[in-house]
């Protein structure tokens, strides 16, 4: 059941799109297998621990108390997928037991704000002069001139104006020298992103941080219980309405790397909450995201639907949404069996297999004129007759694409029974021509 349902969620993602699944330990092993081979192991980003019951709560009767559930994070293409960031003022005020400190004095150069945070030197022992031999290496500065040079840490030299500057002793009983986390040329071509300030012994170098606002997002979550979920639900409702509805701040921390008109996916919507965390970034940074959920029980419009009327409500917007029940399921198989079908219902059909949609309007079909209808900038054809004989002999002719091309320019997917034309004249008349089924040409009136 899961395959096919994970398979089209990947098919659906943008190239640059990540998808998020909640799922608790019993299942998390499975899922991880599961994944992996829907999406590939080479996609695989981060499993995030949502401590959402710091109490704990005993399921099993044995071992520790849980108190924690995982979210597993997947990109269709991790190539396309950047860093995961956070404005460090929304990440101190949903996770202060996390996100502690970033109190940097702001300061400014010629080249606008910055804060300083760390110094040059890597502080994992781990990259010295064994591991990182091209960064280790003594640093010489000129205060006045803002020059630097360098100079193997063997060599004992000194440059006239230069204070000198040797990498940090590493401590490990084994290396020398800590490694610099920038190259010289790195040091070079940035080094305005540079600090140098003198100390009794010589000097310190930080890095210069410009964009200062956001930090790395954590992959743990926390001072978001579950009881966050349900109060969400109850502002807007009286009383329960639903069983461990996720918290919106949950839902915000994890969508908070989309902007502008991205699209959020929750194909198991729940009590709505997706749509809430959507509707409230766009409130807080001005996006216009949009949201679509799914929701197969009875609830949809009652709950579901009805909480993003109520926050759209309370909140005085001017957005709204669109609100779908499915129709009947379009059976080919009964469609193509017994008696030919009508044109109506051919044209519905074709229309579906070419665009994915119901058809919006069934009386926009022209059966005369062979239109099905249009979908953004193609348009969808049918060349059918509910009658065998008449069936044999429809085709697509050089008379029938002018006629069409006149009517719609763009590109024409014509479903037929057979075509006159050659790859080059169909392309001149940008059709694409697509074989009415071979079963129907079996059938008996």
């Amino acid at each position: 059941m899961m395959t096919p349902r994970l398979k089209l969620l990947r098919e659906l993602l943008a190239s640059d799109g990540v998808i998020f699944v909640s799922i608790d330990d019993n299942e998390q092993y499975r899922l991880r297998a599961l994944m992996d081979e829907v999406f590939g192991e080479k996609n695989y980003l981060n499993t995030f621990c949502w401590v959402n019951n710091l109490k704990g709560r005993q399921i099993s009767g044995a071992g520790a108390a849980k108190t924690y559930e995982s979210i597993l994070v997947f990109a269709k293409n991790i190539e396309e997928v950047g860093l995961f960031e956070i404005l460090i003022e929304k990440a101190k005020a949903l996770m202060p037991s996390t996100y502690k400190g970033f109190d940097y004095e702001i300061q400014n150069d010629v080249d606008g704000a910055f804060v300083v945070k760390n110094e040059l030197y890597n502080t994992n022992s781990a990259f010295n002069e064994k591991t990182r031999p091209t960064l280790v290496f003594t640093i010489h500065y000129n205060f006045k001139t803002k020059e630097v040079k360098f100079s193997d840490t063997d060599q004992k030299i000194d440059f006239a104006g230069f204070v000198k500057i040797m990498p940090k002793k590493n401590n490990d009983g084994v290396h020398r020298y800590h490694a610099w986390r920038w190259s010289k040329d790195k040091i070079i071509k940035d080094i305005s992103d540079l600090q140098f300030l003198k100390t009794d012994s010589g000097a310190k170098i930080f890095t210069k941080v410009r964009e200062h606002s956001s930090t790395s997002l954590k992959d743990l979550i926390t001072d978001i219980s579950t009881n966050k979920g349900s109060a969400d639900i109850e502002n807007l409702f009286e009383g329960k309405v639903f069983d461990y509805p996720k918290p919106v701040d949950l839902i915000k921390i994890l969508v908070s790397r989309t902007s502008g008109d991205d699209i959020v996916l929750d194909s198991f919507a729940g009590s709505g909450t997706t749509a809430q965390a959507v509707l409230d970034l766009n409130e807080e940074d001005g996006g216009k995201r949009k949201f679509i959920l799914v929701e197969m029980e009875g609830y949809a419009n009652k709950l579901t639907a009805e909480r993003i009327r109520r926050v759209i409500k309370r909140d005085k917007s001017k957005v709204g949404f669109t609100y779908y029940t499915l129709g009947p399921a379009i059976d080919a198989d009964a469609l193509l069996s017994g008696k030919l079908p009508k044109y109506s219902e051919f044209a519905k059909y074709v229309y579906y297999l070419a665009t994915g949609k119901n058809h919006p309007d069934e009386k926009k079909i022209k059966e005369q004129d062979g239109f099905v209808g249009a979908a953004g900038n193609e348009s969808v054809w049918l060349l059918y007759k509910q009658d065998m004989e008449a069936l044999k002999t429809l085709a697509i002719t050089l008379d029938w694409a002018q006629n069409a091309h006149k009517k719609e320019k763009g590109r024409k997917i014509v479903y037929a029974p057979a075509c006159y034309l050659d790859d080059e004249t169909l392309d001149q008349y940008n059709i694409k021509f697509v074989s009415i089924p071979y079963n129907l040409f079996e059938k008996q009136q």
